[in-house]
C-alpha cells in the first residue's frame, strides 16, 4: 500500500507541474546574474556550444562581470587538468566556444595627450654633456688625491713610539725571511 501510495503521490506532481509548466501565458522571466552568466558559460563549454550572441543570463551585466564570468568558467573549465602548461592548452583550445561574450574594456581613466615626437639629441650638446661629466670625473680625482697627499704627509720627525713600531715591524720580517 505504502508504494501505491508514493506513485499516486508522484503522479499527482509530476502532473501538476507540467500543467503549471505549459499552461503559463508569460513567459518565465530570467534574472541576470555573474553566477548565471558563469553557468552559461561553463555549460556551453561543457557542450562544447560556439556562443555567437549575448545570452538572456548575461544581459544587463557590465561587460567586465561578463569577462569575470567567462574568465572564471574557462579555468573551472581547466581545472581538473594538471600542470600549468596543460590548462593554459585547455583554455585556448575552449576559449573559442565563448569568444563571443568576451570584449576589450575601454579605459576609464583620462584619455591621454599625444606627446610630440622627440628628436635625439645634437651632437652639440652631447659634447657639452661629455666635457661636463668628465671635468667633474676630473675635480673629484684632484681632490681625492689632495685628500691622500695631506693624510700621508709627515708634519716633524715620526715620534718615538711610532719609529719604534716600525723597527719592530722590521726586525719581525727580517727574522722571519732569515729563517
Amino acid at each position: 500500500m505504502p508504494a501505491a501510495r508514493w506513485r499516486r503521490y508522484a503522479t499527482t506532481m509530476m502532473v501538476t507541474g507540467m500543467l503549471l509548466a505549459g499552461c503559463s501565458s508569460q513567459p518565465v522571466a530570467t534574472q541576470s546574474s555573474v553566477a548565471s552568466c558563469f553557468q552559461f558559460a561553463a555549460s556551453a563549454i561543457q557542450r562544447h556550444v560556439t556562443v555567437t550572441g549575448v545570452p538572456a543570463a548575461c544581459q544587463g551585466l557590465t561587460q567586465a562581470q561578463v569577462n569575470g564570468a567567462v574568465s572564471r568558467a574557462l579555468r573551472a573549465a581547466a581545472a581538473g587538468v594538471r600542470g600549468k602548461v596543460r590548462q593554459r592548452q585547455v583554455i585556448g583550445r575552449d576559449r573559442g566556444y565563448v569568444a563571443g561574450l568576451i570584449h576589450v574594456i575601454p579605459a576609464s581613466g583620462p584619455t591621454a595627450v599625444a606627446v610630440p615626437p622627440s628628436r635625439p639629441p645634437s651632437p652639440a650638446a652631447l659634447g657639452l654633456a661629455a666635457l661636463i661629466a668628465w671635468l667633474i670625473t676630473v675635480g673629484l680625482g684632484v681632490s681625492m688625491m689632495i685628500r691622500w697627499i695631506t693624510r700621508t704627509r709627515r708634519v716633524g720627525p715620526p715620534s718615538p713610539r711610532i719609529a719604534a713600531r716600525g723597527l719592530q715591524a722590521g726586525g719581525r720580517k727580517a727574522g722571519h725571511q732569515g729563517r
